[in-house]
């Protein structure tokens, strides 16, 4: 998947890690993902609620425009509403059970990866973590730019895949990330009860800027928010799977 300008960074010659230093640089990978992370456990419910937008003028006639709203108990508890010209669902977790209402015929996918790097900017991080430990490693402009390439494709033809993780030096905090299916820019961070929060995030391309215009304590959730009752939800649910 094509990235945005922060992956240029990554063309320019890396320097490997020693051992002790790749060490100590996937604990501060860890701390960064951890800060900013609000699906996960130890975090207080919250209800977040997020404007989405084209990044750039050019882009304003593409419909890439939505909302993305979701209640949040657990990991495994939680609410989700998107929204966009052709499509809105509401999704609700409860453990195993699985409740989605949907219109349209398909989840777009700019839509997907923005709700997920709004509350988990790096979803695969046990596999991050192990691509950090040997991955090259370049100090820029106040930012350390970890990255790594995997070969993909098949025997006839093949490629390539370049991930990368950005971390500002003098706050510890993600600047950009990304790899397959995933990724984001994180800017105008605020505290939300310990967790760091980026308040905007733009993914993918054309580049979208999701705004998050809510983000509160939900104490007492109303009455039947987190209900995942199979009645009237659909019964083929829509899934995303993402191929090489």
């Amino acid at each position: 998947m094509a990235r945005k300008w922060w992956a240029i960074v990554f063309a320019a010659t890396l320097i490997g890690p020693t051992l002790g230093h790749a060490e100590n640089l996937v604990k501060e990978v860890k701390k960064a993902v951890e800060r900013s992370t609000l699906d996960q456990a130890g975090t207080k419910p919250f209800h977040l609620k997020a404007t989405l937008a084209p990044s750039f003028d050019r882009d304003n006639a593409s419909g890439l425009t939505g909302e993305v709203e979701i209640w949040w108990a657990s990991p495994t508890k939680w609410t989700r509403e998107l929204r966009a010209p052709d499509f809105h669902e509401i999704e609700i977790v409860d453990g195993v059970k699985d409740w989605q209402k949907s219109e349209g015929d398909y989840l777009p996918e700019w839509l997907r990866e923005t709700a997920v790097e709004l509350i988990n900017p790096v979803p695969p991080i046990n596999e991050v973590l192990e691509k950090v430990k040997t991955a090259e490693v370049r100090h820029l402009m106040g930012q350390t730019n970890i990255g790594w390439v995997t070969n993909t494709g098949t025997a006839e033809v093949r490629n390539i895949l370049r991930s990368y993780v950005a971390l500002r030096d003098s706050t510890g905090l993600l600047l950009y990330a990304g790899g397959f299916g995933w990724g984001g820019e994180f800017k105008d961070y605020a505290d939300f009860r310990g967790r760091m929060v980026a308040r905007t995030v733009n993914v993918g391309t054309p580049q979208v800027t999701a705004k998050v215009t809510t983000l509160e304590d939900i104490a007492d959730a109303p009455t039947g928010l987190f209900d995942a009752d199979p009645k009237g939800g659909d019964t083929q649910r829509l899934r995303t799977v993402l191929i090489d």
